[in-house]
């Protein structure tokens, strides 16, 4: 079984890059935990993480200046509203 993927998402002047992401299964409560490196551009500039017990994702950036930058691009995006409470009905905008 594969464990590490690699997400890209590009904007106007920016390439934002998940890479070496590895899920913790055998950790994975409510969600899944997991470990990633955050890349803009090609530079290494930070690391996600969640444990994998229903809370929110950890981020961690080199400076504040990336931290920033990533931040704006996720505020950026559409945002979707689920139906149920287990997320298994389509996305409404």
């Amino acid at each position: 079984m594969k464990t590490t993927m690699k997400t890209t998402m590009k904007t106007s002047n920016y390439v934002f890059q998940f890479k070496a992401f590895k899920p913790a299964l055998n950790l994975s409560e409510e969600t899944i935990a997991f470990t990633a490196n955050i890349y803009v551009n090609g530079k290494k500039v930070g690391y996600a993480s969640n444990r994998g017990s229903g809370g929110c994702n950890d981020y961690s950036f080199d400076n504040n200046e990336d931290r920033d930058l990533f931040l704006a691009y996720v505020d950026s995006l559409p945002t979707y509203k689920f139906n149920s409470e287990w997320g298994n009905d389509e996305p409404q905008k």
